[in-house]
């Protein structure tokens, strides 16, 4: 150990100082990398000083779903992403964070490192970071390739959970997970909350015919998609636009992704008083004064903290909770089968009694047309 004290920095020592600094750092980026790059997942694991889960989650009938979350972010975004897992936080689910290949190795392992030292997250273990990334350009089919990725590591983590949920650092919670939870433990395992629109058939068409490559499918960097001057015309089959393609997922898709968009209605009163009928809004930017009026009217989230739930016992609506430490990110925890719901759940719940029929949620049949 040195003592600065003693330490006389001339201009040769300085130089001296600084190189063997950055031989340091050097090594230990490469430890990393060779520790962590060389995988697809970078899990934090689980030291012995540190609390254990009380309970791993139950599942069944009458328990909660358990919900995988795939967060995808681009350069600079690792902060909002970290601000959105907060956000959306909750023990019995699975979280998969990934920057895209237009992020630094610097801001993937300060990312790694931020959810490293949070022993909320070093507890449960159940949240992780895709190690290696690729080019993806988030209208091209490399979103859907990258999708598909995502889906595939978090079943490789953990093949227990119940619905997947991809999130941009643009999108943000607009009800608790208690919440969410709470209105989906009666709902049918098999939906699918995938929107789209019915679009005229000459749009349809042109969409379909028109060629496009996407190189960032086999590009290192995200680039422009590539329109090609020759069309085609596909008559021995008919395509859809959404997971009607596939049989067994036909009748299983409920139109809206709930998600409700700002730009198309920017009544903010609409989300504070729970009538946007979504679980997240979108599209926010950094450092969107909105964010903080949900945090404060909506999640009961403290800056920097996680929000609020019947799982934690070191949080809560108490204000003596507010002036602890350890109230940000809840050092006490309890049974993560047990959920409390708010206001929030009720009206998400009769927006859902909308769509049911003889006690069935009632799906979208424009596949049978």
């Amino acid at each position: 150990m040195m003592r600065t004290s003693k330490i006389s920095l001339g201009t040769s020592d300085y130089r001296l100082w600084i190189l063997a600094l950055a031989i340091l750092s050097v090594v230990l980026l490469m430890a990393v990398r060779r520790s962590w790059f060389q995988d697809e997942l970078f899990s934090a694991p689980i030291r012995e000083d540190f609390h254990l889960p009380l309970s791993l989650p139950s599942k069944g009938y009458g328990y909660p779903p358990i919900l995988a979350y795939w967060i995808c972010g681009t350069s600079g975004d690792s902060k909002r992403m970290l601000r959105l897992l907060k956000a959306i936080y909750h023990p019995r689910n699975q979280y998969l964070l990934q920057l895209d290949a237009d992020s630094s190795d610097y801001e993937r392992v300060d990312l790694v490192v931020s959810i490293q030292s949070q022993n909320l997250f070093r507890s449960f273990g159940n949240v992780n970071v895709v190690g290696k990334s690729y080019g993806v350009n988030r209208i091209g089919s490399s979103a859907l390739a990258a999708t598909l990725h995502a889906a595939a590591l978090l079943l490789k983590l953990n093949q227990d959970w119940d619905w997947f949920i991809n999130l941009s650092p643009a999108d943000y919670p607009i009800m608790s997970q208690d919440d969410l939870l709470h209105v989906f433990t009666s709902l049918p395992r098999e939906l699918n909350f995938i929107h789209f629109s019915n679009e005229s058939e000459w749009k349809e068409k042109r969409r379909i015919e028109q060629i496009v490559i996407d190189p960032s499918l086999y590009l290192q960097k995200s680039s422009d998609l590539f329109y090609t001057v020759e069309t085609r015309t596909p008559d021995a089959f008919k395509i859809f636009g959404v997971i009607c393609n596939s049989p067994e997922f036909q009748n299983t898709t409920v139109n809206t992704e709930l998600r409700y968009n700002i730009l198309e209605d920017p009544n903010f009163n609409k989300i504070l008083d729970g009538g946007a009928a979504a679980a997240f809004a979108r599209p926010f930017k950094e450092g969107d004064s909105e964010l903080n009026r949900i945090d404060k009217m909506i999640l009961n989230r403290l800056p920097d903290g996680v929000v609020p739930g019947n799982w934690c016992l070191s949080q809560g609506m108490n204000v003596n909770y507010r002036e602890s430490k350890n109230w940000k990110l809840c050092s006490t925890w309890s049974n993560v089968d047990s959920v409390k719901p708010g206001p929030f759940a009720l009206k998400l719940a009769l927006s859902f009694s909308e769509l049911q029929i003889d006690g069935k949620i009632r799906t979208n049949h424009h596949c049978h047309q």
